[in-house]
């Protein structure tokens, strides 16, 4: 009768360290998780504003135009302003679309640390 109950305290025991192991795991995985979504919220963020700022820049170069093709200036004036304004939104797009980039590649970074974080930590305390 001893050994039995011996056994069932062994048992018992690894039940309960297993037990705590699995909600070790579930807070991590739910940590992570937690920090990949704020990480995307943070990133879709970024890119909303970038978005908002072209469409801004956008308007303020449609307005400069309208004002410049009413006014007295020669067909050839309009058309080396036009130029002048189609290339450097050019540039001003690009420029935003790369830091828009940057914002959601470091969003996206940091999900894959948490993910990479949780799943060791899930294996570390399988291991024990």
């Amino acid at each position: 009768m001893d050994d039995v109950d011996h056994l069932r305290e062994i048992m018992d025991e690894r039940d309960h360290r297993y037990q705590q192991r699995y909600e070790a795991g579930q807070k991590a995985l739910d940590a992570a998780l937690l920090s990949a979504d704020r990480a995307v919220q943070a990133a879709l963020l970024a890119a909303k504003e970038a978005v908002t700022k072209a469409e801004l820049s956008a308007d303020k170069r449609f307005e400069l135009l309208n004002e410049l093709r009413t006014g007295v200036a020669t067909t050839e004036q309009i058309e080396a302003l036009e130029k002048l304004v189609t290339d450097l939104a050019k540039r001003l797009d690009r420029a935003e679309g790369a830091g828009a980039g940057r914002n959601a590649m470091y969003g996206w970074l940091i999900a894959a640390i948490g993910a990479i974080a949780t799943i060791m930590t899930v294996i570390i305390l399988a291991t024990r």
